[in-house]
């Protein structure tokens, strides 16, 4: 806005409560985590393990899910690893939140 320079994150995250359960198969919560060359869908709580893996270089519609593809396990652990160190990080930034409310 002040015409500086914007180099923006590396990751983005989303997530997304039991308000989606009857859309996603039932799960309880999906997170999502993207980078400029990679998204991964992480559905919590299925009976099998469920998600979407999107390499948005080669697949910039998202067209190919990758999940069960073998080939990108590596890359599917680092995103879901991502992920946890994330919901840590975030859970160690909100604690006490509502202690500051008056």
């Amino acid at each position: 806005l002040d015409n500086e320079e914007f180099t923006g994150r590396d990751y983005v995250f989303c997530e997304q409560g039991e308000d989606s359960r009857l859309r996603y198969g039932g799960c309880r919560q999906m997170t999502m985590v993207r980078n400029k060359a990679w998204k991964l869908v992480h559905y919590l709580g299925t009976d099998t393990d469920q998600g979407e893996l999107y390499s948005l270089t080669d697949d910039p519609g998202e067209h190919n899910n990758l999940w069960e593809n073998k080939e990108f396990l590596n890359k599917k652990r680092e995103l879901i690893d991502r992920i946890l160190e994330w919901s840590l990080e975030s859970s160690l930034q909100t604690q006490g939140w509502s202690d500051r409310i008056k």
